[in-house]
């Protein structure tokens, strides 16, 4: 399976949507891809993350399709004995997740809420 569809699969199953729009979700996939082999030292390739870099890609990639297909905004709600109540920090702790798996291959140290570390 080439690192695209494996990214692909991981993503569509981090981003709880049942059924995500494909071509939207390998359109944030592939974003993802971009932004993460940017960061990476000059030393470092993705092959050299591993499966480090297609797990992180893939939660950065559901993280955005979260917050663009609307999860994000979504508070709670109820179908018949069914309810539904997301976390509200679920596409942020996409995010935290991805950057931890991806903090000895990137240039630059991690940042979060404001603070170089």
């Amino acid at each position: 399976m080439a690192r695209a569809d494996e990214i692909y699969t991981l993503a569509a199953g981090f981003s709880a949507a049942g059924a995500p729009d494909e071509a939207a979700l390998r359109a944030l996939c592939s974003a993802a891809e971009v932004e993460l082999t940017k960061r990476l030292r000059r030393d470092v390739t993705a092959e050299d993350c591993g499966a480090c870099y297609t797990c992180a890609a893939a939660m950065l990639a559901a993280a955005n399709y979260r917050e663009t297909a609307g999860m994000g905004s979504v508070q709670a709600f109820r179908v018949g004995d069914v309810s539904v109540t997301p976390g509200a920090n679920s596409a942020r702790a996409l995010r935290i997740a991805a950057e931890r798996l991806m903090l000895p291959f990137l240039a630059g140290g991690l940042s979060c809420r404001g603070v170089i570390g």
